[in-house]
Parts: C-alpha cells; sequence; structure tokens
C-alpha cells in the first residue's frame, strides 16, 4: 500500500505545481535580411536569415520608467544571443547605478497610442572583445498588442505589424559612432516559458516518487 501512498502524495504535489504563467521567459526570434551594407560580419546578403534568442524576467524589469506615451524598462535583458552568418553575439554586461549612461545597452521601450503601439529593444553585443550594437524595430496597428504599463509576458502577434525590423550596428574605432551593418525583417517571434525553481523543484520531486512508486510495484514480493 506504500506505494499507493506515494503515488498519491506525489500527485498531490504536482497539482500545486503552477502550470500557465511562468514568470521568467524566452523569446525567440527569426529574420531575414533585407538590407545590408557593412561586411563586419563577414559578407551578408540580402535573403540571408538570423536567428535569436532573448531572456527577460518580468517580474523584475530593473528600472522602470514612466512617460506620457509609454514606458522604458532600463537592464532589461538578462540573455541576448543572436546568431548571423556563423557569428555568436551574446548580451553585453549590465550596467549598475543610474541606467541613463546604459541606455543604450540593454533596455526595452514601449509606446501606447490612440491607433498604434510601438516596442523598441536596444542591445550591446560582443563576440569576444568586439562590441556590436543593435536596435529592434516594432510597430502595431492593433493598440492593444501590448500590455500598457507592464512588460509583455509573451510576445505580440506580428499580424498587425506594420514595422518588425532588427538593426545591426558596428562600432568605428576612435570615433565613438556606429557603421550600418544590415538589417532584417522578423518573420517569426514565439516563446519559450522557463518554469520558476521552485515548481521545478516541486516537478522533480514528485517525478522521483512516481519512479520509486513503480519500481516497488513492479518488483517481486513486494507487498502493494
Amino acid at each position: 500500500m506504500r506505494s499507493y501512498a506515494l503515488a498519491g502524495f506525489a500527485a498531490v504535489i504536482l497539482s500545486a505545481v503552477a502550470p500557465a504563467h511562468a514568470v521568467p521567459v524566452t523569446w525567440n526570434l527569426e529574420a531575414t535580411f533585407t538590407q545590408t551594407n557593412f561586411p563586419a560580419l563577414g559578407p551578408i546578403a540580402v535573403g540571408d536569415t538570423m536567428t535569436a534568442s532573448i531572456g527577460f524576467d518580468t517580474d523584475a524589469p530593473g528600472l522602470a520608467t514612466g512617460y506620457a506615451d509609454g514606458y522604458a524598462y532600463w537592464n532589461l535583458f538578462d540573455a541576448f544571443t543572436v546568431n548571423v552568418n556563423g557569428h555568436t553575439l551574446t548580451l553585453g554586461p549590465k550596467v549598475d547605478g543610474d541606467p541613463y549612461p546604459g541606455a543604450g545597452t540593454n533596455s526595452m521601450g514601449t509606446e501606447n497610442f490612440s491607433d498604434h503601439q510601438r516596442m523598441q529593444w536596444t542591445t550591446q553585443f560582443y563576440e569576444g572583445d568586439t562590441p556590436y550594437y543593435a536596435e529592434t524595430w516594432f510597430e502595431f496597428s492593433d493598440a492593444n498588442a501590448l500590455p500598457i504599463g507592464s512588460l509583455p509576458a509573451t510576445p505580440p502577434s506580428l499580424a498587425s505589424a506594420t514595422l518588425k525590423e532588427f538593426r545591426l550596428y558596428s562600432p568605428v574605432p576612435d570615433n565613438g559612432g556606429f557603421i550600418f551593418i544590415g538589417s532584417a525583417d522578423i518573420g517569426s517571434l514565439t516563446s519559450t516559458s522557463v518554469p520558476e525553481p521552485s515548481n521545478l523543484a516541486l516537478a522533480l520531486t514528485a517525478a522521483g516518487m512516481l519512479g520509486f512508486a513503480r519500481r516497488r510495484r513492479r518488483e517481486p514480493g513486494t507487498s502493494v
């Protein structure tokens, strides 16, 4: 009987795990280059594709600043990896203290108007010691594509997107400016839920208990 009791207890644990809404989120992006300029990452051609993986926490946006038409979330991204032309670019370090010196390195902005919405990401990447800069722009004809006053837990639908563009830049040595590398039209923006650590621990405990109960039932001579 003990194996059945263990299985029942494990089922109770599994039922307690929050199923749907995970606070940490990962978004996946796929895009196709529509314009190219400077071959800083090798010869990128129109029609070439790129992918990106973006991670952030909807409950801990670092620092949010409200404006008349929207919000800016500084030091937001915990992970941002871009794969382009055989190169992998990773997110630069977050900036501590006053967010404004690092405004162009790690932020998301949203704007809300009566007939449309906008979302912009600004990020600085590195491949080794070489920095790169990117701007990602979205504009939606659906005025409800994004939540107002909070971070989106799921990526907005691209069905109403009138602008969905990833723009990549290379730094100019000793100048402080950037050279435009190319821009890509975003064709896909999807999400992958990341379980919270407490829920993951509960689920692993329950799975272990269920496995132990099954083994006991299969063992010869085990009383059930």
